[in-house]
This record gives structure tokens, C-alpha cells and sequence, in this order.
């Protein structure tokens, strides 16, 4: 064991806008596999399964690590994100800015995804 258990997190935690990217291998885009229940992206209602990240604020994200593109959406607690997306059922770029926020709840839903979008 490595002493007690972790301290409740801290207010100035951080925290991710809640999609879980995957990458595709036949043209290197990025897209939404999952949408976390609870997190601003899920709240906002305006992310779709399969869409494709193009830029987080002003950063071109076409082609980068799935690690580096989830380091530009993780930012402190209440601070707003940008996510230019392009719809994948009708090729329709859209930019959806959303607040950065924990949960209201933790359910078997959502709390692997804690561990993830959570630096605790």
C-alpha cells in the first residue's frame, strides 16, 4: 500500500469535456466512440457517436496522438472549450463551445470514465 487513501479532489482539479476518442487506421481521423454521461459534451446534446474532431480551440488536431488531442480537452474545472467537429452522417462541419464540469453523479456509466477524464 502506498499510505492512506487519496485526499477528495481538489477545486482546482481538471477535468475533460467527456467523449472518448478512437483513431481510424484506413484515414487517420480521430472520432467520438463514446459520449460520457454526465460530462459538458453529453450535457450539451450536440455531439454525435462517429463524428470527427477536427480542432480543439484553435489547434488542428487532424493526425495527432489520441493522448495529445485528450491533454487540449482536459482544463480546469468551469473554463470553456471549443471542439470544431465534422458531422459524420452528413460531412457538416459545427462548433459546439461547452464549460468544462464534473458530474453531478458517478454511475457504473460514467465512472470508469472519471479515471480517465479526471487528473486527480
Amino acid at each position: 500500500g502506498r499510505g492512506p487513501a487519496p485526499a477528495p479532489v481538489p477545486a482546482s482539479h481538471t477535468v475533460g469535456v467527456g467523449l472518448s476518442l478512437e483513431r481510424r487506421d484506413d484515414d487517420d481521423t480521430t472520432f467520438v466512440e463514446r459520449i460520457v454521461p454526465g460530462f459538458a459534451a453529453e450535457r450539451s446534446g450536440q455531439f454525435a457517436l462517429g463524428d470527427e474532431v477536427l480542432a480543439v480551440d484553435d489547434t488542428s488536431v487532424q493526425g495527432w496522438p489520441l493522448d495529445a488531442i485528450k491533454n487540449l480537452t482536459i482544463g480546469r474545472e468551469g473554463s470553456q472549450v471549443t471542439m470544431h467537429m465534422l458531422r459524420r452522417s452528413n460531412q457538416q462541419p459545427y462548433s459546439v463551445t461547452v464549460q468544462r464540469r464534473l458530474p453531478d453523479f458517478t454511475n457504473q456509466d460514467n465512472a470508469e470514465a472519471q479515471d480517465f477524464l479526471v487528473d486527480r
